[in-house]
């Protein structure tokens, strides 16, 4: 198994940007989600200790609240974070909305997705995730997508269903990673086509600064 794959294998949250250099270098700056007071972070670079991918270092990362960006050759930015912070990728749709970009987040239990274009959600599918104990409430909005349409199975929230669970069974991480790999060309998301990994420490802003 290819190192890389250890960082979908479960509990992730990603957030996949077809572009390079997202943050533009920056060392320091504040990213902030105007509709949403909570979404509000400094990011800081760390230094990545290793010249190539340790996955545990990023899990570990990951944990101690910062954000892992992994740009890879032919494809772009991947945006790892764990499941506390992935309101990250609610501010980061409203900055990347000149591109279409994909949030991925799953464990064997539930699952969590959303198409964006223009900075706004296309299509979102998510059943009941239970992560780090924070959970996720089943909805499904928009027209079904390419993905569904192909497999012809439309995914569809049952608002009616007594508890949560039950509501979109038939989503976890394994659904969530077939359709990153119907979107995105994963055969090239391998170690060999790493072109740069990043860290960010991620602290929330306070309302006065």
């Amino acid at each position: 198994m290819d190192n890389l794959a250890g960082l979908i294998e479960n509990n992730f949250n990603m957030m996949y940007i077809p572009l390079f250099d997202i943050f533009g270098g920056q060392e320091r700056f504040r990213l902030r989600y105007k509709f949403d007071n909570a979404s509000r972070y400094i990011c800081r670079r760390e230094d990545y200790p290793f010249e190539t991918l340790d996955c545990g270092y990023c899990l570990q990362a990951m944990k101690n609240s910062r954000c892992v960006i992994i740009e890879i050759d032919g494809l772009g930015s991947f945006v790892f974070t764990d499941h506390r912070h992935s309101d990250l990728f609610l501010v980061l749709q409203r900055y990347f909305k000149e591109t279409d970009s994909f949030v991925f987040c799953g464990n064997d239990e539930g699952g969590y997705f959303k198409i964006l274009r223009d900075g706004k959600i296309r299509r979102k599918i998510a059943s009941f995730l239970c992560m780090e104990g924070i959970r996720n409430c089943p909805e499904t909005r928009g027209k079904p997508c390419e993905y569904e349409i192909a497999s012809g199975h439309v995914y569809k929230a049952d608002m009616q269903a007594r508890h949560m669970k039950d509501m979109l069974p038939d989503f976890t991480g394994r659904e969530v990673r077939a359709l990153m790999d119907y979107y995105i060309d994963m055969s090239r998301f391998t170690d060999e086509n790493i072109r740069r990994i990043l860290i960010y420490a991620l602290s929330a802003e306070e309302e006065n600064s």
